[in-house]
């Protein structure tokens, strides 16, 4: 996490376009997929793993089939990659293929990209293990020429010391910035969450931070995440996923300048401010490796200031609070 490997997958982009190459860029969520689209100028040959096949369907594929797959709600992810399988026998236009957030992706992915790439295709493949949530195998890269890199610019001291009492990581902190100390706040209620968030973004905005720099993170799934229901906190308007698409395939936000999204849709993102709610984790022994992904996934997207709101009863509260001295 903070090694830059967004940056390097966009630097690989910019410059196979430079070499005359036709460049395919995919990650896995799709808020990073349109921060990417954004900063390369592409809608077209930049986009989540579901976007490419849905955008590689409609120009090759069985549009009629696609379109009833569509309004099938759940299994219409599946049935994407199974009609992916279906046109394998379409040449692909693509010299380089590059692959960000890797760890998420299913081991029958890679198989499904590389139909839209030419037979003496180059790849460039970034992940971290331990920022995989999702409980999926990892990709077996056979043949890959691998390169680790342990170092961290995002993330400043006074977080990564936190990190570092919290969590057993092998990290070389390459940020000299000092940064700010975590807060850790405690809440009983989801009315005690609230009242707890409206303080300490009230308290990150006293310190400066504009409502813009503030990212408010769950740890918990769309469906349960607490702010789902908010529309404003602090005074401010809150952009948050409402869960639907418009037309041409878009998600609808609500509109405010503070950012409200689950853990598993802001990864490879960060903000001068994050606030991590629903921290609610068990602590158990048998949930310990996923409960930590969690956690290095979400401290590690603060470029400045990081606030924990922490259920009362959570597994990981008193470490938490023993991190912070």
């Amino acid at each position: 996490a903070g090694a830059g490997k967004s940056l390097v997958a966009i630097e690989a982009y910019e410059q196979a376009i430079a070499n005359g190459e036709n460049p395919l860029l995919v990650c896995f969520n799709r808020p990073l997929a349109d921060a990417l689209q954004t900063r390369l100028g592409d809608t077209e040959n930049v986009n989540n793993f579901h976007g490419h096949c849905r955008q590689w369907l409609r120009a090759f594929g069985d549009a009629d089939r696609l379109q009833a797959s569509e309004s099938d709600g759940s299994a219409f992810w599946d049935e994407l990659v199974e009609q992916m399988t279906d046109i394998a026998d379409q040449p692909g236009p693509f010299d380089v293929l590059i692959i960000d957030e890797g760890q998420d992706f299913k081991p029958d992915w890679y198989e499904v990209l590389t139909l839209a790439m030419k037979p003496d295709y180059r790849c460039l493949w970034l992940e971290d293990a331990e920022q995989a949530l999702l409980g999926n195998d990892p990709v077996p890269l056979e043949g890959f020429v691998r390169y680790r890199n342990h170092r961290n610019f995002r993330t400043p001291a006074r977080i990564a010391r936190f990190i570092d009492r919290l969590l057993d990581k092998d990290v070389n902190w390459a940020n000299p910035l000092d940064g700010c100390t975590p807060v850790v706040s405690t809440y009983a209620t989801e009315a005690g969450q609230r009242e707890q968030l409206e303080q300490r973004v009230q308290a990150l905005m006293r310190q400066g931070f504009q409502a813009e720099q503030i990212a408010i993170v769950s740890l918990r799934g769309q469906s349960s995440a607490f702010y789902r229901d908010l529309s404003s906190i602090a005074g401010k308007g809150i952009r948050r996923f409402t869960g639907r698409y418009d037309d041409d395939g878009n998600p609808v936000h609500t509109v405010g300048p503070l950012h409200a999204e689950t853990i598993y849709r802001f990864k490879g993102q960060q903000a001068p401010a994050i606030v991590l709610t629903d921290i609610d984790l068990s602590g158990e022994p048998d949930q310990w490796d996923r409960e930590t992904a969690l956690l290095w996934c979400g401290l590690t997207r603060a470029t400045v200031a990081c606030e924990l709101l922490v259920q009362e009863d959570c597994g990981w509260l008193k470490a938490l609070q023993r991190a912070r001295k």
